[in-house]
């Protein structure tokens, strides 16, 4: 369990130094490490991470007892999972499950991570020979997403539904489509039941039915009862 400590060794704050630049190459301004108490066998122990973005009205703060650094080579993905600990919003608190919560970062300079943090990161695969030639969409600006994050959350909210969703990240708004979205689901308990890392996420409006349809494709469900690609 996590455990709040004031001392952090200068080797652990130079690794926190380098992961919020990491963070802020990759256009991921909210996201910032606040403090870790140490780093054990490719494992940062005892950690602050603060989600908020500039503007919000309501920041979350992640304190792990574990997080590892999972990066997908071939994917281009990095996984940083909380384990041990809770996420604490307005809301309340919101314990990681036992295999743990992850953030999901898509489309990312994986290299760039190994090179600054290579006492951190769990690699796997390898990168791809030939790179996309379709240019990446620039990130959004960090008001810009918080304020269309609270637009769809507001939206979830009101849905009504037993599980209850929240919109936690995406990169960007592209073709009326929401690019790299992560969709978390809680249960009664305010524990974490599902995700999804989604490629594409918008919005339905069907008028005559009176209804209206938040739709994901491409990416990965992940639930209790197994993980499901999205077509």
């Amino acid at each position: 369990m996590w455990q709040a400590k004031k001392f952090m060794p200068e080797g652990v704050r130079q690794a926190l130094l380098a992961a919020n630049e990491c963070l802020r190459a990759e256009g991921h301004y909210d996201l910032r490490f606040l403090h870790a108490r140490s780093i054990d066998d490719l494992t940062l122990c005892d950690v602050e991470l603060l989600d908020h973005d500039p503007g919000a009205l309501s920041s979350e703060l992640y304190l792990a007892g574990k997080m590892t650094f999972e990066l997908d080579r071939e994917k281009g993905t990095l996984t940083l999972r909380c384990k041990e600990g809770f996420r604490r919003s307005r809301e309340g608190r919101a314990k990681f499950p036992a295999e743990g919560e992850c953030l999901v970062l898509r489309e990312i300079d994986g290299r760039l991570w190994e090179r600054r943090l290579p006492a951190l990161i769990r690699a796997r695969g390898e990168y791809p020979a030939v790179l996309a030639s379709a240019p990446r969409a620039a990130p959004m600006a960090p008001t810009l997403r918080a304020a269309w994050r609270d637009r769809l959350n507001a939206l979830l909210a009101a849905a009504g539904t037993k599980t209850r969703y929240r919109i936690s990240a995406f990169r960007t708004l592209q073709d009326t489509r929401f690019r790299e979205a992560l969709l978390l689901g809680y249960d009664a308990g305010k524990i974490l039941s599902m995700s999804v890392e989604a490629e594409r996420l918008w919005v339905e409006v069907d008028a005559a039915a009176a209804s209206v349809s938040l739709v994901m494709a491409g990416g990965l469900l992940r639930q209790t009862g197994g993980d499901a690609k999205l077509p």
